[in-house]
């Protein structure tokens, strides 16, 4: 793996610089959040980096009273936007906004590399990270990465730090639906002591929301062309069944992702339930609440997973249906053909006896003045040498009708390209040697 430094160097190669920005959303406990106000974000760090720390020395000092007012901040989520490549695809981030984040706050260097790393086409998997035993500061990490179903920012990136005074957000490339979603949960928790998982968790809701309002959408158009009676479209509408067919295989990939990503979820809220809360029943009941919460949220996956692969199977058959239509309409088309060309082989026969005789005493063997009709004395030359010719014809067109017939056979039968799929003829092989 590469160092955080190369990565960053490597980054600011193809990212703009100051293209990114940062909103905080700061969460106080019992629904009460705010958007923080800053000029300099550097000044800000330092400035909650010092009140996180004495809100934890009050906190192990219960005996000293807490001078101020404000309630302490439980939750501080950074939203931190992104630019789209050129692609379409590729997230651009400020490297220089990420490593400020990585030294003033607690965003690791693992996920700023896999951030850069990570391909176009995909998302980084679902990782954690636990303490290790008397390790100070105590301190969790879970890293994720999903993206929202027709949605045109493209991949977004999440990383949570988990500390026994705070919980800390790091928002990448979210759209304002999903912020807004994100804050109005928060406003409407109502637990005095906030818990991790639960914003994952509905985050998780919001993307299963977007996959259902896809699969809506895929669903009414391919009932849109189930209802078509117009056989004239068959081609047109193979091209948007193969186009759906495809939209039901990332669907139902993008699902088998979102189940994967659900059972690390379980797994990492087993953890911390076992790490941080078992001296605070209050907040284990919460986790563990959030981790059946999963496994029903993981159910409703296969149960809308299962639907898509219903739709998958009956947009195949309508493409078998409309390859049958449209090789029926192929087969009328070849019908109407040669029914043509008989037709015109029927009138080519009827006049070419006449033809034929027309031709023979047009020649000059023979003489018809109106009175008199004279045949020429050498009329032989004419039998002598059309009929040997003909004949020569004849046997040329066979001789290389059937050479193509045995090249055709050794190639369906896999014949080694260096054997000869026939013989030459005797006087083709006598001339090849006067050449030579």
């Amino acid at each position: 793996m590469a160092s955080l430094g190369d990565c960053l160097a490597e980054a600011r190669k193809c990212c703009f610089k100051n293209s990114s920005t940062v909103d905080v959303l700061e969460y106080m406990g019992e629904g009460q959040c705010r958007w923080a106000n800053y000029e300099d974000l550097k000044a800000y760090l330092s400035t909650v980096k010092t009140k996180d720390r004495s809100c934890s020395l009050v906190n192990d000092h219960s005996n000293h009273p807490d001078n101020s007012n404000e309630a302490p901040c439980q939750i501080r989520l950074f939203f931190i936007s992104a630019t789209i490549g050129g692609n379409g695809l590729h997230t651009h981030v400020d490297p220089s906004l990420l490593e400020l984040l990585h030294e003033e706050s607690n965003l690791s260097a693992k996920f700023i590399i896999d951030l850069y790393q990570t391909e176009d086409w995909t998302v980084f998997p679902t990782s954690f990270t636990f303490p290790r035993a008397r390790e100070v500061p105590a301190r969790s990490t879970l890293q994720y990465g999903c993206w929202s179903w027709g949605d045109r920012a493209t991949h977004s990136f999440v990383q949570l730090v988990v500390e026994p005074d705070i919980i800390t957000y790091y928002f990448i490339n979210f759209n304002e639906e999903l912020k807004l979603s994100i804050e109005g949960s928060l406003k409407n928790y109502s637990n005095p002591t906030a818990t991790p998982l639960f914003l994952d968790f509905s985050i998780l809701n919001h993307l299963l929301t977007s996959y259902r309002r896809g699969l809506a959408a895929q669903r009414n158009q391919l009932g849109r062309i189930e209802r078509e009676e117009d056989t004239s479209v068959v081609r047109n509408q193979v091209k948007e069944l193969h186009s759906l067919c495809r939209c039901w295989h990332a669907m139902l990939k993008d699902f088998t992702d979102l189940k994967e990503h659900t059972r690390q979820l379980e797994a990492f809220a087993k953890r911390l339930n076992a790490i941080y809360y078992t001296s605070q029943p209050d907040c284990r009941d919460a986790v563990l609440e959030t981790v059946e919460s999963l496994e029903q949220f993981e159910k409703d996956c296969n149960f809308w997973a299962n639907w898509a692969k219903t739709y998958l199977e009956r947009t195949n058959i309508c493409i078998n249906l409309a390859h049958q239509l449209e090789n029926k309409e192929i087969a009328l088309q070849a019908r109407r053909e040669s029914i043509s060309m008989f037709t015109l082989a029927i009138v080519t026969a009827i006049f070419l006896p006449s033809t034929f005789v027309a031709s023979i005493l047009g020649t000059n063997f023979f003489n018809f003045d109106g009175t008199i009709f004279a045949v020429s004395g050498l009329w032989w030359i004419l039998p002598v040498i059309s009929i040997p010719l003909t004949l020569a014809v004849l046997i040329f067109w066979y001789k290389w009708s059937k050479v193509r017939s045995d090249m055709t056979q050794g190639q369906l039968s896999g014949r080694p390209q260096g054997e000869q799929a026939w013989v030459f003829p005797d006087v083709v092989r006598r001339l090849e040697k006067l050449v030579r």
